[in-house]
């Protein structure tokens, strides 16, 4: 019983909750009242039964999965509190979270401040391409000294070359993949950017 419960937990995606068959038969005679007792229902805790009725969970059918050690594939089913009912509806689909929360606008706009976090880490200021024009014209020549010569302030650069072209093609795992690695590169450009800073003030 534990090694069976054990593998259908770790068949569940980050997020959600995964009984088998014999549960959803518990939760139908205790919680939904609409089957018969099992022979367990009477070991059921009254407080326990009736917060997860205030919790008006769901059960969706999940259909079978294979257990590794188990010969007979287990009849599994996803159950989703009331609050959380529209992780069903992504789940099913297959798509991601990051097209609902992001726009490839808003990725782009992460990507020119992730560029910009990491020019500042290494003591610069990144420069858009198409802005360099304006950058250009608000440095005199007078101010450069010849440490800015030799190591420049400003990092120019065209974040549509940067980066990996997105538009409303863009799969949902493609945007996952974009975001994970500037999240990583954000986490990054921070732990440099906290070294420089305790050595300077050191």
């Amino acid at each position: 019983m534990v090694i069976r419960a054990a593998r259908i937990s770790g068949n569940a995606a980050g997020g959600q909750i995964m009984c088998s068959a014999a549960v959803v038969r518990e939760i139908n005679a205790k919680i939904f009242e609409t089957g018969p007792d099992t022979e367990y229902s009477e070991f059921q805790p009254t407080q326990a039964i009736e917060v997860i009725r205030q919790m008006q969970i769901a059960v969706v059918p999940a259909g079978e999965i294979k257990l590794k050690g188990l010969e007979i594939p287990e009849v599994v089913s996803l159950v989703y509190p009331a609050a959380l009912l529209g992780r069903q509806n992504l789940d099913a689909s297959g798509s991601s979270l990051a097209r609902v929360q992001l726009s490839i606008g808003q990725v782009r706009d992460l990507a020119v401040l992730c560029l910009r976090f990491e020019a500042l880490a290494s003591s610069r200021v990144f420069c858009p391409r198409f802005e360099r024009k304006d950058c250009v014209a608000d440095l005199s020549l007078e101010t450069l000294s010849d440490e800015d010569v030799v190591e420049p302030s400003i990092m120019y650069g065209d974040p549509s070359v940067l980066f990996p072209p997105m538009n409303d093609k863009t799969s949902d795992l493609e945007v996952m993949m974009q975001l994970d690695s500037l999240s990583l590169r954000l986490e990054n450009a921070a732990k440099s950017l906290t070294l420089r800073t305790n050595h300077l003030s050191s």
